[in-house]
């Protein structure tokens, strides 16, 4: 399954990274600019973590580094459950492409509710596949938003946030692929098992 899900996510990474992106520029944009301040001050982050609670630096203090890290947590969760929504156009950029269209991010997004499968099944169905995915999804949105925020760095302290959203929201939409296509086939093989319908891809 794996050499077959990577040749699909291969053969629609841009689409797929426009599916994705949909969600997670607007998410990170947002994210980001809440914590702009923070982020303006990223190089004093250590000497700021060692202040007293009332001591700031720019109108940042420990307890607003604290603030931003316990945010990135909830922001990974929030796209972790995000996921469940991203399968189904993955779905159908799938399906266009197995029928010989040229899938685009705008059917995906349209078109792609319509999609029946059990996603939540072949969590549990193959999951060895899917671990395996998560890991290289996982690998290259490590790397990817390393090389972004080496790419943003020029930027001044002011706008510093958009690199850091850009960086961000990019390596997911670049990595999160790896994972749905995955998953995607998995669901189309457990409604086969259950249903005998035929397989999409």
């Amino acid at each position: 399954m794996l050499d077959r899900s990577f040749r699909l996510t291969f053969a629609n990474l841009s689409t797929l990274f426009l599916v994705v992106a949909i969600l997670a520029v607007p998410l990170h944009l947002a994210h980001s600019f809440a914590f702009r301040n923070v982020i303006e001050v990223s190089e004093l982050h250590d000497e700021i973590e060692a202040f007293p609670s009332d001591r700031t630096v720019r109108d940042v203090g420990p307890l607003d580094l604290r603030d931003y890290r316990l945010s990135l947590g909830v922001l990974t969760v929030l796209e972790l459950g995000l996921l469940l929504v991203l399968v189904r156009p993955t779905r159908r950029v799938l399906s266009d492409y197995q029928a010989g269209k040229v899938p685009t991010a705008t059917s995906a997004w349209t078109l792609g509710f319509a999609q029946r499968g059990s996603y939540l099944r072949a969590l549990t169905r193959k999951p060895g596949p899917l671990m395996a995915s998560l890991l290289v999804a996982a690998a290259i949105g490590f790397l990817a938003e390393r090389a972004g925020s080496l790419l943003f760095q020029p930027l001044g302290d002011a706008t510093a946030w958009v690199g850091v959203a850009l960086a961000g929201a990019a390596a997911r939409s670049l990595a999160a692929p790896f994972l749905l296509v995955t998953w995607a086939l998995s669901a189309s093989e457990t409604k086969e098992g259950v249903s005998g319908a035929p397989k999409l891809y």
